[in-house]
């Protein structure tokens, strides 16, 4: 079982604990808040996200795929007229090359996560996947020859280990 608590720490900021970490919830200064930390529905973003790079990591370390992750966004679109709500977007790019067939199955690694399938059983999500071969990479992106490829994530980006 997963779970969370939350105390109310002071005005709008909330205190949350999740196993042996602290997380600050709070309201930008505009809404009453101290902006000390991130709100709730960017918090819920920032999850789903972890969730799909997570599984779009392991299925690429798994099937060997010769891409190299550059960046996720994930975000709310804005409704249109009729919905009262609009879909949750995460948008993954790539450097390299899929056939259709990976591509396919990289999309579903991505919505293959426990916290995007709950999140899918009420909401709209919408996972757009960008593939591009002509762009730059860092040197120190790239896979050295007789390399497995590799994920790189903003930590390894910043030279720190995965």
């Amino acid at each position: 079982m997963i779970s969370a608590e939350l105390k109310i720490h002071e005005g709008k900021t909330l205190l949350g604990r999740v196993r042996n970490h602290i997380v600050v919830t709070d309201r930008p200064s505009a809404d009453g808040g101290q902006d000390l930390g991130g709100t709730s529905g960017e918090l819920m973003l920032l999850s789903v996200g972890s969730c799909a790079v997570g599984n779009i990591r392991d299925h690429v370390e798994r099937n060997a795929l010769p891409i190299i992750f550059l960046k996720a966004d994930v975000f709310v679109e804005t409704p249109t007229m009729s919905e009262d709500l609009g879909p949750v977007v995460i948008s993954a790019e790539f450097f390299g090359a899929l056939t259709p067939d990976e591509l396919r199955a990289l999309i579903d690694a991505a919505g293959s996560g426990r916290v995007v399938r709950r999140l899918r059983k009420g909401t709209q999500v919408d996972i757009r996947v960008t593939v591009c071969s002509t762009v730059t990479v860092p040197e120190k992106l790239r896979s050295q020859p007789n390399e497995k490829p590799r994920i790189a994530t903003e930590k390894s980006q910043r030279g720190q280990k995965d």
